[in-house]
């Protein structure tokens, strides 16, 4: 079991999902506030364009650890249930998109979000690796590529259900407590697993809660995620 120092909590995706956990190591400066920056739109010409230079030649992916920006912090390294998990410090940014972004969309309002705590959160998503190694299942439609490819075809209920057995696993107290739960975790698409890369599959609870003061593993908020 680990020290009370870094207590670790988890964040999910509809069928994709992370995790993150609360680092405990003492106060941060806090990041200074640095405005959006939208480069404009180049101006319309009507010179011909100039011939697209080669693509450059990439070498497939491989079974290593994912690149990370050379001022990546990882605070834990990776294990064989769950990825490294990156330290983010607190600070404040601005969160949503202006109405003359890509994709706006009206519920996207541009705000100031201060986050007061510095966090762990997992440098990818979590891998079918992981999850079946965990679970025991791998409900994925893309299982053809590989191990250290993000598990999909995971509901709501199934993320926090596999927080709460990551939690477990390394002598943690549950982020969630659940009732009434029925269903398989990591059931897919059931009859369908084959034909559908979407399906939410059956596992449901009547209720989840919250856990105050839990050290384990949790889903981020949408603040923390961004």
């Amino acid at each position: 079991m680990r020290s009370p120092s870094s207590r670790v909590a988890r964040l999910p995706v509809l069928g994709i999902f992370a995790l993150l956990a609360w680092s405990c190591d003492g106060p941060t400066p806090p990041m200074p506030a640095s405005p959006l920056v939208i480069p404009p739109e180049p101006p319309a010409t009507q010179s011909a364009p100039a011939p697209m230079p080669p693509a450059p030649v990439t070498a497939p992916p491989t079974e290593g650890p994912p690149r990370l920006p050379p001022d990546a912090r990882v605070a834990e390294p990776e294990t064989p249930a769950r990825p490294a998990l990156l330290r983010i410090a607190p600070g404040v940014f601005l969160m949503g998109s202006t109405a003359g972004q890509r994709e706006h969309a009206s519920d996207e309002r541009l705000h100031r979000v201060e986050l007061s705590r510095p966090f762990l959160l997992t440098v990818t998503e979590v891998t079918q690796g992981s999850w079946e190694r965990l679970m025991g299942n791998n409900p994925s439609f893309f299982r053809a590529c590989g191990p250290r490819c993000p598990v999909e075809r995971v509901n709501w209920y199934e993320a926090v259900t596999f927080a709460n057995t990551l939690s477990a696993s390394e002598g943690r107290t549950a982020c969630y407590a659940t009732e009434g739960c029925t269903g398989v975790v990591g059931s897919g698409c059931g009859r369908a697993t084959g034909r559908r890369n979407w399906c939410l599959g059956d596992y449901r609870c009547r209720a989840v809660q919250a856990v105050p003061g839990c050290t384990g593993y949790r889903l981020p908020t949408e603040a923390e995620w961004e």
